[in-house]
């Protein structure tokens, strides 16, 4: 599963990765995304536009919006059979660019969240599928849904599912030519390379989303010595 996640990149990573964009200040931050709250995507690699969207998918042919939040992950597992994802998987899939995502371990009554982020320090782009639904009143949502595979060794320590992250330009291209063939998705996609990540502890204040700043991306002392192995 991928049920948090950050994005709050340096002045410098915006300046390098959306030169199209001035200043930290002209994006929304946020340390502490969970589904049902708005992030940015990317629909098109020809115009490398941050659209500011809903996370948790909801389908164009949807009646109402209620439902929005069950869709903020789409298992690649059978994903062609599933009429929410069928259609924009095939042809509008994007990319989540993010810093980190958390994940959660839980002891006794207590619930302990770490960060994972990439071990070079770069931005990930997550691959993700966007659709666009119209409101009653005719408002157009667009919203996505991240994709995810099993985990990897690494991530199954605390999880057994991951975000798909595409790991290297090559994999970004092939995920979102709109050419590429289903066949050919279907053999690229994978867990994350097991050194690809690193992972440490944060505050449990991350565990409620009122709570969004710098200070949940501080590292906290170690008590459970997961990846000591790692």
């Amino acid at each position: 599963m991928c049920g948090r996640i950050s994005f709050a990149p340096s002045e410098k990573k915006i300046k390098k990765l959306f030169p199209q964009l001035g200043k930290q200040d002209q994006l929304k931050i946020s340390y502490n995304i969970a589904p049902s709250q708005h992030t940015y995507i990317i629909k098109d690699l020809d115009d490398p536009t941050l659209h500011y969207c809903l996370w948790g998918l909801i389908p164009s042919w949807a009646k109402d919006s209620k439902k929005n939040g069950l869709n903020f992950n789409a298992r690649v597992e059978g994903i062609l059979s599933k009429p929410t994802f069928r259609v924009p998987f095939r042809k509008q899939r994007c990319l989540v660019p993010v810093d980190s995502f958390y994940e959660w371990r839980k002891v006794d009554k207590e619930k302990f969240p770490y960060r994972f982020i990439p071990a070079k320090g770069e931005i990930m782009y997550l691959a993700g599928i966007w659709d666009q639904w119209i409101s009653s009143n005719g408002y157009p949502v667009q919203s996505f849904s991240i994709l995810t595979v099993p985990a990897n060794t690494f991530v199954s320590k605390l999880h057994d599912r991951m975000p798909y992250i595409l790991e290297t330009e090559e994999a970004i291209n092939t995920w979102m030519k709109k050419e590429t063939s289903m066949e050919t998705l279907g053999d690229v996609i994978q867990s994350a390379s097991e050194d690809y990540l690193s992972c440490y502890r944060v505050s449990k204040a991350l565990n409620y989303l009122s709570n969004d700043n710098l200070d949940l991306h501080k590292q906290e002392p170690e008590i459970l010595d997961l990846f000591s192995q790692f």
